[in-house]
């Protein structure tokens, strides 16, 4: 027996859902196809590319926002979770930063063959077997505690914007010891994958329990902006400098503000005893 939590679930039919889909997909594949023909036609750099799908990304936000007025309004007015909207931004650029270009960051500081490279690079992923479940059991610890989770979402973002910087000197420096880089790779890895499973339950707490998934939904859809100007921006700094050090730079001043965001929430503190009644 599924226990009733006073929500009301409101569903819509099968086939009205299916056709809705592929209205919004229809659109969305014209719009992609023309701004892939015209790009080549006019020999658009890939910066401009990323620049016209935030411009996108962002204009859909405002269209939303006038189309599902009853759905979107409330966690668009909440500013608690615009900040943290805003602040999801330099997590994502940072992890297209390093889904597209690690190894590429790698074989720069060793100039070794590329499977190495790929291999000291995998150290970051293999972090994520740990960071994924153990930063959601921490959350779930300090949740009952006032601004339990904005806290400790804080640190772990100040934590993995001092590995961006450590990784950024070394590779200023010139050092080339690869154990040294898969260490600082894993350690920022471990910081990194737990600030997703951080900022979505903190997501949770934030929105209003009937407006949650439209909460999540506006997380993924401006938190992706960095997934857009990510990798174009960060290899467009590579080949101008002829190194990624800048880019790398760049990736931790965006996850330093990315902690100012979040330390700026200003969530009422809340008793245990309260939430059990």
């Amino acid at each position: 027996m599924k226990p009733n939590t006073g929500e009301k679930a409101t569903k819509e039919p099968f086939g009205q859902a299916l056709i809705n889909l592929l209205k919004y997909s229809t659109v969305f594949l014209i719009i992609l196809l023309s701004i892939y023909f015209l790009s080549n036609y006019f020999g658009l750099s890939e910066v401009a590319v990323g620049l016209i799908f935030t411009g996108l990304a962002v204009g859909f936000i405002l269209f939303i926002n006038k189309t599902k007025a009853a759905e979107v309004r409330p966690i668009l007015k909440n500013g608690n979770l615009v900040l943290l909207y805003l602040s999801g931004i330099p997590i994502v650029w940072h992890l297209w930063l390093y889904g597209y270009w690690s190894t590429s960051i790698v074989q720069d500081i060793d100039g070794g063959k590329l499977t190495t490279a790929a291999l000291v690079a995998s150290f970051n992923v293999i972090a994520g077997l740990i960071g994924y479940p153990l930063g959601g059991k921490i959350s779930d610890i300090v949740a009952n505690k006032t601004n339990g989770r904005r806290n400790f979402l804080a640190i772990i973002l100040i934590c993995l914007t001092v590995c961006i910087f450590v990784l950024a000197s070394y590779l200023l420096l010139g050092y080339k010891n690869l154990i040294v880089v898969s260490l600082i790779l894993f350690t920022s890895g471990l910081f990194f994958f737990a600030t997703q499973t951080v900022s979505h339950a903190l997501t949770a707490e934030l929105a209003p329990a009937e407006n949650r998934g439209a909460a999540f939904g506006m997380w993924n859809l401006v938190s992706e902006i960095g997934a857009l100007l990510s990798p174009v921006v960060s290899g467009a700094i590579r080949d101008h400098t002829g190194s990624w050090t800048n880019a790398l730079i760049l990736d931790g001043i965006l996850m330093g503000i990315s902690f100012i965001l979040v330390a700026a929430i200003a969530r009422p503190g809340y008793k245990l005893a309260l939430r059990k009644k």
